[in-house]
């Protein structure tokens, strides 16, 4: 054999190699070849097999029904839920590949929303919906559909709707929404594309606030000045600008400096984190591992799971302080957590199917069993004046 030829096969061989092992070591690292950018299908979010329970008084738990027809299959994998701002018995329900559902009795029984136009269709990813608290009747959705992301919009409460926005290249998805409080016409989102964009009619022009160099999954909005913006990356940076845009800093930089201080004086209390990588419902509830949720109504004070650990700051990121959840010692780690909107002291913490529940801002808790077998992967309160909770389960 020819020093030519043992030269090309041992590059072919390398080649090979390379064919084979990258796609692993990438998706050790959080990093899928075949689907880098944010493609639609649930990555980002929930998990199969979930079910919904339903309490009035955190004490008493009810599953939740939904209606079945012949030709729709009840959904077991939920990505995202939102409550009418002035409607308090009103529910939607965003799931992977099985659309839009409704609920008119606060959880209790759900039936699937049937597009009298047909733009959104049955089968679609439904990742974000949001509401116009100046006009109910508008509703915007985050969906996957026909290989693209998309927003869709609805002027009747969810009844029809049309399409506004479509990302420029197939698989990329369309994962959060926000708008404005004040201004129906006022949207922003994020893409799989890494684009920051906004519109102000409505979403019959759109521009861009900023773009990133990977795709974005999270967007939160300061609903009381919309220049204050936090957005999650798919590898799990967490950026935040304060000026609409024009410059963005690391919105955990005051959590990591705090950690580090401490790993200085004891390297067993602290270990410098990573930013979380999992999120939930836009501002209601918590992730399955991690997330990182300001307060709707106080900004500022934001909720944070890491390693199984809850930490709160309540200055937008300055300083954190761990919020300490008695559980037993071989007791796992807590897998949901959700605070009274606009209230600082009822918090509650899922530690698998048991719910803890403290009403003086974590000092003391109390605790009871969810009926379930499985793990309550996310908490979720309406607020208003309904004493509603919903736990999201995962079997």
């Amino acid at each position: 054999m020819s020093t030519l030829t043992r030269t090309v096969l041992a590059i072919l061989v390398v080649i090979l190699g390379a064919l084979v092992v990258l796609p692993f070591v990438l998706s050790l690292i959080g990093i899928d070849l075949f689907s880098f950018g944010g493609a639609g299908g649930g990555g980002f979010f929930g998990g199969s097999n979930q079910s919904i329970l339903i309490s009035f008084d955190a004490k008493e738990w009810v599953n939740a029904d939904f209606v079945r027809e012949k030709t729709v299959e009840p959904p077991t994998n939920f990505l995202d839920i939102a409550f009418h701002p002035q409607h308090e018995g009103i529910f939607f329900l965003g799931t992977q590949k099985n659309g839009l559902w409704k609920s008119i009795d606060a959880g209790k029984t759900w039936q699937k929303q049937t597009d009298q136009k047909g733009a959104l269709l049955p089968a679609s990813d439904v990742y974000r919906i949001a509401g116009a608290p100046s006009n109910p009747q508008i509703i915007y959705l985050a969906t996957f559909q026909n290989n693209r992301g998309r927003v869709l919009k609805s002027e009747d409460g969810g009844d029809s709707f049309r399409e506004i926005y479509f990302v420029s290249a197939d698989r990329f998805g369309v994962f959060d929404i926000f708008v404005d409080t004040f201004n129906a016409e006022h949207v922003l989102i994020v893409t799989g594309q890494g684009g920051l964009l906004e519109t102000d009619d409505g979403g019959f022009s759109w521009h861009v606030r900023h773009w990133f160099g990977e795709a974005l999954t999270r967007l939160m909005v300061n609903p009381n000045n919309t220049n204050e913006i936090y957005v999650v990356s798919q590898s799990g940076r967490f950026s935040k600008t304060k000026d609409g845009g024009k410059t963005w800093t690391n919105a955990l930089e005051g959590f990591t400096r705090q950690s580090r201080a401490a790993n200085t004086q004891s390297t067993n209390q602290f270990t410098t984190p990573q930013s979380p990588l999992m999120f939930d419902f836009s501002g209601f509830g918590a992730g399955t591992v991690t997330y990182f949720m300001p307060d709707r109504y106080i900004f500022s004070t934001v909720y944070m799971i890491r390693n199984g650990n809850v930490w709160r700051t309540v200055n937008g990121g300055e300083a954190w302080e761990q919020i300490q959840i008695i559980v037993p010692p071989n007791a796992s780690m807590v897998s949901a957590f959700a605070a009274y909107p606009g209230r600082s002291n009822p918090l509650f913490a899922a530690v698998g199917n048991q719910l803890y529940r403290s009403d003086d801002g974590g000092r003391e808790w109390s605790f009871s069993i969810l009926p379930t077998s499985g793990k309550a992967v996310r908490l979720l309160i309406p607020g208003g004046s309904l004493d509603i909770m919903l736990a999201i389960v995962q079997k």
